[in-house]
């Protein structure tokens, strides 16, 4: 279709139509779609980051010994 980087009028209409029905079949997820997908929450980041600052506490304990 883009000869030259040159698109004519009626192959600029053809891709607008295909992109705008493309585009229209797209639906945004809702908020309970997205709460069942495996994301982390944040409370499981919380609760690693509470982990990881007791590492860290160990960890200073052992190399400060």
């Amino acid at each position: 279709m883009v000869e030259k980087g040159r698109v004519t009028v009626q192959e600029g209409k053809e891709l607008q139509t295909e992109l705008t029905r493309k585009a229209s079949g797209i639906v945004p997820a809702t908020k309970a779609e997205l709460e069942n997908l495996p994301f982390a929450k944040k409370e499981d980041v919380e609760a690693l980051e509470a982990k990881m600052d007791a590492i860290n506490a160990k960890l200073d304990q052992l190399l400060n010994k």
